[in-house]
């Protein structure tokens, strides 16, 4: 997804150009503070932290199973994914 709007906003409506703005913020938020991805994905972000900014700990949040969550075993599969191959990785 580009940082940047591939259209001349001036061009388009209102509503779009907020649309615009919103996937502009999204993208900046996940480049900059969420982890999201393959596990290489992770792995990549993480450092990429570690060169920036000096990155020591780091405070996680997996989605919680609720009714219109993911389920129990899609979490649980999430963070042994995530216990092998990203903290693994940095072991």
């Amino acid at each position: 997804m580009p940082t940047e709007p591939c259209v001349d906003v001036a061009s388009v409506d209102r509503e779009t150009r907020l649309a615009l703005l919103r996937l502009v913020v999204l993208q900046r938020a996940i480049e900059d503070r969420v982890l999201v991805g393959s596990a290489e994905d992770c792995v990549g972000q993480i450092e990429r932290w570690q060169e920036e900014i000096g990155l020591e700990y780091l405070v996680l949040r997996f989605r919680q199973a609720h009714a219109t969550g993911p389920r129990h075993e899609r979490i649980m599969s999430a963070l042994r994914i995530f216990g092998e191959k990203i903290i693994g990785h940095f072991r």
